[in-house]
């Protein structure tokens, strides 16, 4: 019988555990989009990918940091989709507007999202609820980077020295649009288009 090398085995291991991370990452999302966080419980969690409670807290430590990787994952698909929406164009200003239609469309029907913005309406606070508004910059940071650095490889011409805090600036108005998203989506990524267009000029 052939035996794995050591670097093999330990490939194979470290490909386990992210997908066991992985597992547990969306079954705390599931749950997180039909029950408050507060409520969620590593058990259940556990429960969903058949493993043990000890597992999760092996992984993750706690409940907090589960839910800071479960944000971060809700991140990572909202930049994959940006990006595509911004190759799809090759224009400066039809590229923003197409991806920030694409942003406030699919922040309106993100499950998770729309959990939290309805605990918080009938006056329940989450961790999940701190992350997107008084503890953002774990968000905001990551997205700001991933924006400069798709506009500085395209559009070089569109940041001056002001740009990291332009970016910055424009990110934390765009999640404050998701959270509190217009009734007319498509007139308001015009409007934030047009307002980028303007600064970026």
């Amino acid at each position: 019988m052939c035996k794995l090398g050591p670097m093999t085995a330990e490939s194979f291991r470290q490909h386990t555990r992210a997908l066991l991370r992985a597992r547990l990452v969306d079954a705390a999302l599931a749950q997180a989009a039909t029950t408050p966080w507060e409520k969620v419980r590593m058990s259940d969690v556990a429960a969903d990918v058949g493993v043990s409670r000890q597992t999760v807290y092996n992984e993750f430590g706690s409940k907090d940091a589960l839910a800071q990787s479960a944000l971060m994952r809700v991140l990572t698909a909202f930049l994959d989709g940006i990006r595509d929406s911004l190759d799809a164009h090759e224009e400066f200003g039809d590229a923003i507007e197409a991806a920030l239609g694409w942003t406030l469309r699919n922040g309106r029907g993100h499950p998770v999202i729309q959990r939290v913005l309805a605990d918080a309406e009938h006056g329940r606070s989450s961790l999940l609820l701190n992350l997107l508004t008084i503890q953002s910059e774990a968000i905001i940071q990551p997205a700001s980077a991933f924006v400069r650095d798709y506009v500085d490889r395209r559009w070089p011409e569109r940041l001056s020295a002001d740009g990291p805090a332009l970016v910055d600036a424009l990110v934390r108005l765009i999640l404050s649009h998701i959270l509190r998203p217009q009734a007319d989506l498509d007139a308001a990524a015009a409007s934030l288009a047009t307002i980028i267009n303007r600064a970026t000029a």
